[in-house]
């Protein structure tokens, strides 16, 4: 694509809003967790359905940074609508690291909390 016939991506405002609010939860809900150092997270398979992890302590670690990491990956899509540059490739490639990477470390997660229910 000629950076000089480049038109800026237009986001639809729906999308910028849900991907905003979410990842102004997960920020609210890593801060909580730093605070409180304590995290709660669902985990279900498919024959265990409605378990919960515990993580207390240094244990929270992973699971904030999977939490933090999709924050980021969510946030990249909002900032994309508004940043005019030729790097549209560049906001999908940090959306898709940080998303993948944060379902990676959740995976990890799930061996390192303590089965509450």
């Amino acid at each position: 694509m000629n950076p000089e016939s480049y038109i800026p991506n237009e986001i639809p405002l729906k999308a910028r809003v849900i991907a905003g609010t979410l990842a102004l939860v997960l920020m609210v809900l890593s801060a909580q967790a730093i605070y409180n150092q304590r995290i709660v997270m669902p985990y279900g398979g498919r024959r265990s359905r409605g378990i919960v992890l515990e993580f207390i302590g240094i244990e929270t670690v992973v699971p904030i940074l999977a939490i933090l990491l999709a924050a980021v990956g969510f946030l990249a899509v909002v900032i994309d609508h508004y940043d005019k540059r030729f790097n549209e490739a560049t906001y999908k490639a940090i959306t898709n690291t940080c998303i993948g990477f944060s379902f990676f470390l959740y995976i990890i997660s799930v061996f390192i909390g303590h089965r509450v229910a």
